[in-house]
């Protein structure tokens, strides 16, 4: 067989598109922070190896084709089963909403009110751990010392309120 005469537009094809997965998932893993798309990065490496080895006729592509899709399945499934044993293993120290129910407690940094412009963050240490807060609707600024009252959990942030029983000590002295 001739080189010149033989059509190698199939050959070609298929190591420009797996050149392509390649890359754009390459990229797309190293802006995201997801890992299903460095998986199908990875898994076109083996598929691009055999379309460089192989002359482009339809048995080679659907070999490459399955075996993309048999890597990412085996890739998928040995990460899943992998990331599930490490998060089964780390310990949840209890559930966050006990937070709501702990008496009133003085912040350590300064509160701002949620919704303002510029928010500033307050913070807490309730049982040796910081957390970060914010002040109610309708509280303002809540200044360092002041005894406050977890009132709701946002993502991260905890909504404070002060605490009453503060107040009426003040009023009570």
């Amino acid at each position: 067989m001739n080189f010149w005469s033989h059509d190698y537009s199939a050959y070609i094809v298929m190591i420009v598109v797996w050149a392509v997965v390649f890359v754009v998932f390459l990229l797309v893993e190293f802006f995201t922070t997801g890992v299903w798309s460095g998986l199908i990065s990875v898994s076109a490496v083996i598929p691009f190896i055999l379309a460089i080895t192989t002359n482009g006729q339809i048995w080679s592509i659907t070999l490459q084709i399955i075996l993309f899709i048999l890597l990412f399945l085996i890739l998928y499934f040995s990460l899943f089963k992998f990331l599930k044993r490490l998060f089964n293993k780390t310990e949840y120290e209890g559930p966050i909403l006990e937070l709501l129910d702990l008496d009133p407690i003085p912040l350590t940094h300064s509160s701002s009110e949620k919704g303002f412009e510029e928010t500033k963050y307050g913070q807490i240490n309730i049982h040796g751990k910081i957390y970060r807060t914010l002040s109610d609707k309708g509280q303002g600024f809540i200044s360092e010392g002041t005894f406050v009252k977890v009132v709701r959990i946002e993502g991260t942030t905890l909504i404070v309120q002060r605490a009453k029983m503060q107040e009426d000590t003040i009023k009570g002295e």
